[in-house]
């Protein structure tokens, strides 16, 4: 963890760039990237041909691509090559993903026997083996902690004269040893040691080298994969450790300020980044589910002896009873005060008493006392005896400043043509939509990582139409390409897959840990720029730009931005709706705690019986005993929450995130006492259950909505009105969840309508008073009844999409959003359909598309239904009974062609296919991560396009392994009268299935 702390993630999309380009040489003899991810051979990117055959293993997520994980008798090996047997000098190197290996049976990560061995030794250790002159050296690292689920890097180095072993990029342990490696004539196996000692982890990245790398070339190769590591083994402290810790000092005499997240050791707290905008800093907080966790410690230099006065920035966040207390210790002696005990539920300085320190060395421990999720801000130690600091928000901003030296300074970063705030689904779309459209775009995200919901720190699922049983209703566009991308490499989320595309898009900037707080705009309310500033250290950042879009969920942008916004349940009368309660409020809906895979909480069977004494602060909820066992998916919450463990409505998740995220940590608490220890249904299976730590980030469902030149209603929605500025669909129910939330008596739902398929109206994403500002996500124009239905993620990430192609558009055609609606919402729509997106009754009519005037033909058919001529159609999925894409017979073996004529010669230099991946079905990818998921059998795999010059078929594009949905082939502009499509594989079906093919002079 120390060498990633210092990787700053503001370097995010530089190192997916680099994490997606070839590894160069570095005098490798293999280097099996396990990038294959389908049948028996791993490629050796070495390029010395030694090719890793498998046999009884899976595929697995890996760094940033598929990993390889042992079956029962599986078997993974490399023949026996010249390049493969260094003398001289080696490097082995291996990302590992840690889960129990057998250290006793020396479990194997790489193996040529009599030469070289990298493996888990016992004792828990890892180590390196190499037989030198007939002789057996090994070197076993000192290191012996390691995380469960978590990857780990191990390389080990040998130079001729010492043996070097380095653990997660560091050096661990050194054994001096000279002489030649035997060269042995064996087999290289990974994971076992020929079928024995087998490993059951994943593994990913193997290397073996003729060369001893350098210290700072591992560390550089740690970092690398290790950026995409922490993303996947999303665990609270892998994402927020501060890098560049400040040193603290007397920047004023007399006075000197801490940061807590600039320690020198975490211990077992971990960096809270969730609510600095509304508490002005990072904090440090204890989470240790009722077990206190370790010391977070510092050293810090003072320049003079005297007596200091301590005082301690906290948060009592239970008022009445006190749940996160803790003391600091100062060179070992205990503050007199407890912290976390003030009787105010508010950011507070407590006094902490007064201590006569002698000048240098002086060290602070933050020690928990309860294991409830104590919280610590900073310290100040200062010889001034009358100095109180101020407690206000604006006065506590001021004297951070004034104390650290920090300057208040802005910097503009740069000029955009669109700036997107939130890189939430929405957000990402926007984003790379508005790029590839060719605007220089910036995404600003306030969190450490794209993805918002989906991201791997909370993790709700990408769901829309296709989920509620729509049939043919899965989304285009960038969500199937971003989301079998993710298939393919066996992410575990779809934003995941958003960070390698987006990272490609050479007009997209991305800027992460970085907080919209204000915006400067025009007396006709005309945004310029946006004000942010850095959620780690306050850096104050200005970005300015044309066309602003608004994907923050809780239209903070457009709340700056002096937009028109609307909170809350509106009462009946207001849009005539039935759903709605006769009178009006501003409740929302609760959000859940979520993390990675965890939503709610988690836990674990020890074994034997694990008692839970609840914590006075946990709510009672004996007396909704019945209701709570009668609900849906009830089954298994006595092992791990679920999505109607909520809290009621009425907290405020817009202005006091940091309560409602504390109010959901009870609700979890609460629940599981209740299952623990009164629920008749779960007392006993649950009897040797543990809780695991919960998650901390509260994925937010509602807070408020700006209003557009259209609010979308119930009855727009039920009735699926033909909105004819359509762009883009929804069909998720009008899902509201019950404002009495997990205390409710009358179940989970206020109402869940059945909602049919329906249009978006442009006009419900861009604001009704601010001119160049367009929303995309949760904040959209709707009632609250239809929020239910547009709040989904596959749903918001077709608004994003949809508004980062219309901001380009604005920008080309010297408009604003309004303009596109008035004068070009056809031109608009026509382009969103060239780019896969589905818009319910249209189908193209690109008067550039030379494909619509040419006439079809193909080398066979499966039957009329499957006609060659539905590639020119216009429509590019199954609708009823119209399957509107051509197949080949199934009778005929491959290849197979299908062939354009223009009836005369034409300039060509783009071909468009849209390729069956079977809409029909949810879910792109599933836990389960099947072959048919990954490469979906009706895609066509390997095809040629080609274009007829004189009487010769020039091949222009030739693609291999294909699982993508839109391809889009570019090529050197030629006068043909023909393009012909010719298939010769498929990944399983006995057809060439193809939707529909265009042809550009671009």
């Amino acid at each position: 963890m120390n060498a990633f702390a210092n990787l700053r993630w503001g370097l995010a999309v530089a190192l997916l760039s680099v994490l997606t380009a070839p590894a160069a040489k570095q005098n490798a003899g293999a280097y099996w990237r396990m990038n294959d991810g389908v049948g028996t051979e791993v490629v050796d990117s070495s390029g010395n041909g030694n090719t890793l055959t498998l046999k009884n293993s899976a595929w697995s997520q890996g760094l940033n691509s598929p990993a390889v994980t042992m079956k029962t008798d599986g078997l993974i090996s490399a023949a026996h090559s010249r390049s493969l047997a260094p003398a001289k000098a080696i490097t082995l190197e291996a990302w590992s993903k840690y889960w129990d290996p057998n250290f006793k049976d020396s479990a194997t990560m790489i193996d040529k026997e009599g030469s070289y061995r990298l493996s888990y030794l016992p004792g828990k250790r890892v180590g390196v083996t190499l037989w030198i002159d007939g002789k057996a050296h090994t070197l076993a690292s000192k290191n012996t902690q390691w995380d469960k689920g978590r990857w780990i890097y191990v390389a080990a180095t040998f130079d001729g004269k010492k043996m070097v072993l380095y653990v997660n990029g560091e050096k661990d342990n050194e054994l001096p040893v000279s002489g030649r490696i035997d060269v042995k004539k064996t087999p290289v196996f990974v994971g076992s040691q020929n079928g024995k000692h087998v490993l059951w982890n994943g593994l990913d990245d193997i290397r073996i080298s003729g060369s001893a790398l350098s210290a700072d070339k591992i560390n550089e190769t740690h970092l690398a994969g290790r950026f995409d590591a922490a993303r996947q083994d999303a665990r609270h402290a892998a994402f927020f450790h501060k890098g560049e810790k400040r040193e603290a000092k007397e920047v004023v005499p007399a006075y000197i300020w801490i940061d807590a997240e600039d320690f020198d050791d975490y211990g077992g707290w971990w960096m809270e980044t969730q609510f600095v905008p509304q508490m002005g800093s990072p904090y440090m907080m204890a989470a240790g589910t009722g077990e206190p966790v370790d010391d977070a410690k510092t050293t810090i230099q003072i320049e003079r002896d005297g007596s200091y006065k301590l005082w301690v920035r906290n948060r009592n966040w239970i008022k009445e009873h006190n749940p996160g207390t803790f003391n600091v210790l100062v060179n070992g002696n205990k503050s007199e005060t407890v912290f976390g005990t003030e009787q105010i539920e508010e950011w507070v300085w407590q006094d902490g008493g007064t201590f006569d320190l002698k000048a240098g060395d002086v060290e602070l421990t933050l020690h928990d006392l309860t294991g409830y999720y104590g919280r610590c801000d900073a310290l100040i130690l200062t010889r001034d005896m009358h100095y109180v600091p101020p407690f206000s928000f604006e006065g506590y901003k001021g004297e951070q400043r004034r104390l650290t030296g920090r300057g208040a300074d802005e910097v503009t970063v740069g000029d955009y043509d669109v700036v997107v705030v939130g890189a939430g689904a929405a957000g990402i779309n926007a984003a790379i939509a508005s790029a590839r459209a060719g605007a220089k775009t910036v995404l600003i995200q306030n969190r450490p990582m794209i993805g918002g919901n989906n991201s791997p720190e909370m993790g709700v699922p990408i769901l829309g139409p296709a989920d509620c049983g729509k049939k043919n209703a899965r989304e285009g566009g960038l969500n199937e390409e971003i989301g079998r991308l993710r298939a393919y490499n066996f992410m575990l989320k779809w934003s995941q897959g958003a960070e390698v595309v987006a990272a490609n898009e050479k007009n997209l900037t991305i800027v992460l840990n970085t907080h919209v707080y204000d915006v400067e705009r025009t007396n006709g309310n005309r945004i310029t720029a946006v004000r942010a500033f850095d959620t780690i250290d306050g850096r104050l950042t200005k970005y300015t730009g044309r066309q602003f879009i608004d994907c923050t969920g809780d239209a903070w942008l457009g709340y700056y931005a002096g937009a028109e916004l609307m909170r809350g349940r509106e009462p009946k009368w207001v849009f005539n709706e039935s759903n709605a309660p006769d009178d009006g409020d501003i409740l929302t809906m609760s959000g859940s705690l979520f993390h990675a895979h965890t939503l709610g909480y988690n836990s674990t069977d020890i074994g034997k019986p694990s008692p839970f004494d609840a914590p006075t602060w946990a709510w009672d909820l004996s007396e909704n005993t019945e209701v709570l066992e009668a609900r849906k998916r009830v089954e298994n919450t006595y092992k791990s929450g679920t999505w109607w463990h909520e809290n009621r409505n009425e907290v405020d998740d817009l202005w006091n995130p940091e309560a409602a995220r504390d109010g959901l940590i009870r609700v979890s608490i609460s629940y599981w006492n209740w299952a623990k220890n009164v629920s008749p249904m779960f007392k006993e299976k649950s009897a040797n259950r543990k809780l695991l730590p919960l998650p901390l980030t509260n994925a937010k469902r509602e807070t408020c909505r700006l209003v557009g030149d259209v609010i979308v209603t119930q009855d727009d929605v039920l009735k699926a009105r033909p909105w004819k500025d359509r762009v883009g669909y929804g069909g998720w129910g009008l899902d509201i969840h019950h404002p009495e939330a997990i205390f409710s008596k009358e179940g989970p739902f206020d109402f869940n309508t059945h909602a049919p398929l329906h249009s978006l109206p442009f006009r419900m994403l861009y604001s009704k008073n601010v001119p160049n500002l367009m929303m995309a996500g949760r904040n959209v124009s709707c009632s609250h009844v239809a929020l239910g239905t547009m709040r989904v993620q596959a749903t918001t990430a077709q608004m994003g999409q949809a508004v980062g192609t219309a901001a380009a558009m604005c920008v080309e055609k010297d408009t604003d959003p309004r303009g596109i609606y008035q004068n070009h919402i056809y031109a608009l729509q026509q382009q969103l359909i060239k780019n896969d997106m589905w818009l319910l009754e249209m189908r193209n009519e690109d008067p550039n598309d030379l494909a619509l005037m040419a006439s079809v033909s193909a080398s066979s058919e499966k039957s009329a239904l499957f006609s060659a001529q539905h590639v020119i159609n216009g429509v590019t999925r199954v609708i009823d009974d119209e399957m509107n894409m051509w197949a080949s017979d199934p009778e005929q073996a491959l290849p197979q062609w299908l062939e354009l004529d223009f009836g005369s010669k034409k300039k060509v230099n783009s071909v468009y296919l849209t390729i069956d991946t079977d809409v029909n079905d949810a879910k792109r990818a599933t836990w389960e991560w099947k072959d048919s998921e990954r490469m979906p059998p009706e895609a066509v795999r390997d095809y040629q396009v080609q274009v007829l010059k004189g009487k010769k078929w020039i091949t222009v594009a030739d693609v291999k392994d294909n699982y993508q949905r839109r391809r889009i082939h570019r090529f050197q502009t030629l006068e043909t009268s023909h393009v012909r499509i010719l298939i010769t594989a498929s990944n399983g079906d006995p057809s060439a299935r193809i939707y529909e093919v265009r042809a550009y002079n671009e």
